[in-house]
């Protein structure tokens, strides 16, 4: 618990510096004479990187820090970067609201935030195919060369499509034409090079989080859910929500891949789904497929999400037949209202689909290369308590002009 430096709040009387409105219960006292209460109702979320100065032998008591890829709130109170500030008759805290520090601010800013999104155009070439592939393969520390192998081993018995990895599947796919020396312009190379340029403009945003390296490894072994997880989570960031990528749970236990802080105490939890049937090539024709499926992604997410941890499912979809994308989500609302009261703790169902693709040449190996996603969440009319999701439809790019 012990910092440096930073703000310091001093007790002037033996009564409590801060008492924390419906608190635990449980007492910080000082860490040197273990005698003097410094807070009253302590809950460590409410008071991060703080400084408590002890009234009765001046020892300094720090509150525990920001973790690495942890994010704060709106309802964040600084006290800025130093200073010490006399407090003489006890602060009432609510318990919805965080004190911290400048330097704790920065310090989510550099471990938990997305950088902005790259405005480069997509250089196609054999090296940087190769530099995709070898950075990806360190970050994730040689995971990924055993599936560039098991995709040359697909394509070379005649495969279309290799969907262990759909990232090796698009650089071997690449490679192969361009060291035969001539393009296909078919829907397969424009979805090669989508899922290369998507990866790239994705994973850049993220990659000085503290937890790059899991998502590394996570795009080696899943990366269509990877991949939609991202995009979701970049999309929520640049409309304001602090997003945390949730590590992964050991001794078994299940939680959701994302969450968006509300306040110190509560907690949104975004539970990604992308299945194998909304992967392109596949594709889910029918309305009453699809709406089983929505169920049945439902269903699946209730270990993650519900009304003790209440939240939002995203489905994650690479189809990119006509009309796909609006009549899965009349098929997601549909749901919603007939099936909805058996999810009260889903407080919406998020689609992000792969909307169009397209390429243009401007030089020499060199392209303007979009990918269009589009994201809409539909509200879950059966949502147990007031619901906190804005549900208007967004549809931004990843690469910008």
């Amino acid at each position: 618990m012990e910092d440096a430096t930073g703000p310091l709040l001093i007790q002037g009387s033996p009564e409590p510096i801060i008492r924390i409105d419906d608190g635990t219960g449980e007492k910080l006292t000082c860490s040197g004479c273990a005698e003097s209460i410094l807070v009253e109702g302590y809950r460590p979320e409410c008071l991060i990187g703080i400084g408590l100065e002890c009234w009765r032998c001046k020892h300094v008591t720090w509150t525990p820090k920001l973790l690495p890829g942890e994010v704060l709130h709106a309802q964040v109170v600084t006290l800025g970067a130093t200073g010490r500030v006399l407090i003489g008759s006890t602060v009432t805290q609510s318990s919805r609201v965080t004190f911290t520090t400048d330097h704790q601010i920065e310090r989510e800013r550099g471990l938990a935030a997305p950088r902005p999104a790259p405005k480069s155009n997509f250089e196609l070439s054999i090296e940087g195919l190769d530099a995709v592939a070898s950075e990806l393969d360190l970050l994730s520390s040689g995971r990924f060369n055993s599936h560039l192998m098991s995709a040359d081993r697909a394509l070379a018995r005649g495969a279309r499509y290799f969907g262990e990895n759909p990232l090796a599947w698009a650089l071997r796919y690449l490679n192969r034409q361009l060291v035969g020396g001539s393009m296909r312009m078919s829907e397969d190379t424009l979805m090669a090079i989508g899922i290369v340029q998507s990866f790239q403009n994705v994973f850049s945003r993220w990659r000085q989080h503290a937890r790059a390296s899991y998502l590394a490894i996570e795009f080696c072994g899943n990366f269509h859910h990877t991949i939609s997880q991202l995009i979701a989570a970049s999309y929520l960031s640049d409309h304001g929500n602090r997003i945390a990528i949730n590590a992964p749970v050991h001794g078994g236990g299940r939680s959701a891949d994302l969450y968006v802080r509300i306040s110190a105490r509560e907690r949104l939890h975004l539970e990604v789904k992308a299945p194998k049937s909304l992967e392109w090539p596949n594709t889910v024709d029918s309305r009453s497929e699809m709406k089983k499926l929505v169920e049945k992604l439902l269903a699946g997410a209730q270990g993650q999400i519900g009304t003790s941890t209440p939240g939002v499912l995203i489905i994650g979809s690479s189809c990119i037949s006509p009309g796909f994308f609006d009549r899965f989500g009349q098929a997601i609302r549909s749901t919603l209202r007939s099936k909805g009261d058996k999810f009260r703790g889903v407080a919406a169902i998020n689609l992000v689909g792969l909307d169009s693709l397209s390429l243009h040449p401007t030089r020499a190996s060199t392209f303007d290369f979009q990918a269009s996603y589009r994201s809409e969440a539909w509200k879950n009319p059966h949502y147990f308590q007031d619901n906190p999701l804005v549900t208007d439809a967004v549809r931004p790019r990843l690469k910008r002009p």
